[in-house]
């Protein structure tokens, strides 16, 4: 299904079984199911450096922010490990509480 203004429009909206997209001439936004999302474009992220999260578990480390170099001597890593434990608590408790009432 592909959503346009006029026929020559650039401006569109598609969607498929397996992938949509949101486009306004060279700007899109697509989401594939096998190639993930893709962002052409500018991008504009409105929130702090300890609360970016590349992937589950990373995200950027606290002291890039603050100006610390990183040398041989005092190596200093991009990012660090953030593993989401207070929800894995509250799942395996809700697991627990779920069990108990079977």
């Amino acid at each position: 299904m592909k959503i346009k203004n006029s026929i020559d429009s650039s401006v569109f909206l598609e969607a498929d079984v397996s992938a949509s997209r949101l486009a306004a001439g060279a700007v899109s936004i697509t989401a594939d199911k096998d190639g993930g999302a893709f962002i052409n474009g500018a991008l504009s992220i409105t929130s702090g450096i300890p609360n970016i999260r590349i992937g589950p578990i990373h995200k950027f480390n606290p002291l890039t922010v603050a100006c610390v170099p990183s040398t041989l001597v005092t190596p200093i890593s991009t990012f660090i490990f953030d593993i989401p434990a207070k929800h894995a608590i509250a799942t395996a408790a809700l697991g627990a509480l779920l069990a108990s009432t079977l």
